[in-house]
């Protein structure tokens, strides 16, 4: 007889197949090639527009009416669905959900595994009151309950191991295209950046910069989605008439990769990052590249020229020019990471789901 495809939960994006987010994208590398081994489960509160694959289920959680975060029904939906079905692995990806491994440990006549990954310390966020940072930091504090916690950088693993919680370090990866390097047509003296207008994307030192070089700025696209603060506000109030700066909103991934093909410059300016998906999918796309220099950006081990001072808008405006007048200089060969592939097949051994 063939052996039973083990059958797995999966908890923490907010959606599936091109919804906007580090977690999302991971979940929509790791699915695909999960599912040729294993039977998925998968908790969203957006759900996919498109068909689904076999072996792929989706649960939708409704959206809570009275708070800002849908947290409290994701963790409830999460405990029921592992009370009530057989999992033989649950994958729960986010720190901020660490709050269920001994809930999921305590039953015991489940005998799942549960395997944790770590994408970001969010705790050190200044945008967190006192008291929502320190829940934070004791959520992050059960992740040593899980069998297995894996980190997706050398620094977050480090900050685990100050916790006492061993960590196995698999980083993100990129894409390999089926034929060959994409064809970028890119628009001289153009920049763009991708992630969330939140204050951690810290825009406004790029806003800055902009206004610096005046004339000599590029044309900026900042592409997507505000979140539930008024940072996006904030930085549409600081734009004057005269620079060439657009907010797109979010875009579907496919837009994205597009952007990244016509555009002659990307930038991350982040102050917080975990490991950036944005990043990899930049140097996937063969764009030019310049980081802040913080170090989830320093994790990705890029020559020193790569990165500016993110407090510092002049800085930013000089990288700026010397990236434009040299882009071979500041393009990163995709050879230099791992493929998704790779990542998630170290992924599925470690955690057992494969031998």
């Amino acid at each position: 007889m063939a052996n039973k495809r083990p059958r797995i939960l999966i908890v923490g994006p907010r959606g599936l197949f091109g919804c906007e987010g580090g977690i999302e994208k991971f979940t929509d590398s790791f699915v695909p090639r999960t599912l040729k081994h294993a039977d998925i489960d998968v908790l969203t509160i957006i759900p996919p527009d498109c068909a689904l694959p076999e072996g792929l289920r989706v649960i939708k959680v409704p959206r809570s009416k009275k708070f800002k975060t849908d947290k409290a029904m994701y963790l409830l939906y999460a405990l029921s669905r592992h009370a009530t079905q057989k999992y033989d692995h649950v994958f729960i990806f986010g720190t901020n959900f660490a709050v269920l491994v001994p809930f999921l440990r305590m039953m015991f006549w489940r005998r799942a595994k549960v395997h944790l990954r770590s994408g970001s310390v969010d705790h050190v966020l200044l945008k967190w009151g006192p008291v929502v940072r320190k829940l934070l930091a004791v959520t992050e504090g059960f992740c040593r309950y899980a069998d297995t916690v894996i980190a997706v950088a050398p620094s977050i693993k480090t900050h685990l191991a100050t916790l006492g919680i061993k960590a196995h370090l698999i980083r993100n990866g990129v894409d390999k295209p089926e034929n060959g390097p994409p064809k970028a047509e890119r628009r001289p003296n153009t920049l763009v950046a991708v992630g969330r207008v939140t204050v951690q994307k810290n825009y406004k030192v790029l806003i800055g910069a902009a206004q610096i070089l005046g004339a000599r700025s590029p044309e900026i696209t900042i592409i997507g989605g505000a979140d539930l603060s008024d940072e996006a506000q904030a930085l549409k109030a600081m734009i004057r008439p005269q620079d060439r700066i657009t907010f797109t909103g979010a875009l579907k991934r496919e837009e994205v990769f597009a952007n990244l093909l016509t555009h002659a410059l990307y930038i991350n300016c982040s102050i917080h990052e975990g490991m950036s998906n944005a990043v990899l999918e930049a140097v996937q796309q063969g764009i030019p590249v310049i980081l802040s220099d913080i170090d989830a950006n320093r994790d990705l081990a890029l020559d020193g020229r790569f990165y500016f001072d993110p407090e510092n808008p002049q800085v930013l405006a000089d990288k700026i020019l010397e990236a434009l007048a040299d882009p071979a200089a500041f393009t990163v060969p995709p050879e230099t990471f791992d493929d998704w592939d790779t990542a998630i097949e170290r992924m599925l051994k470690l955690t057992g789901v494969i031998a």
